[in-house]
């Protein structure tokens, strides 16, 4: 959505057509994203937050490729000071 000022200092919020037509993210699209934002994660605090956010997006199969993901990356991360 994008913010704009209408008449009188309104706001209002126009949305994009393309995106009001985009189709919702497929189970394996949304695990591509989290294995994605965990290995470009620099800190522990930022791992844990994608992970804490993946809990309430993924179910079990998912979730446990992600579980296990966010276990190497903890290690990545603790091993080196980070994964960059």
């Amino acid at each position: 959505a994008t913010r704009t000022k209408v008449n009188e200092g309104v706001t209002a919020f126009v949305i994009d057509p393309a995106q009001q037509a985009r189709k919702p993210m497929t189970k394996l699209e949304k695990l591509d994203k989290v294995v994605a934002d965990m290995k470009s994660s620099s800190t522990l605090a930022v791992l844990d937050e994608i992970y804490v956010r993946a809990e309430g997006n993924l179910e079990d199969a998912e979730l446990e490729v992600a579980l296990r993901e966010y276990r190497k990356c903890k290690d990545s991360i603790n091993e080196k000071g980070s994964l960059i």
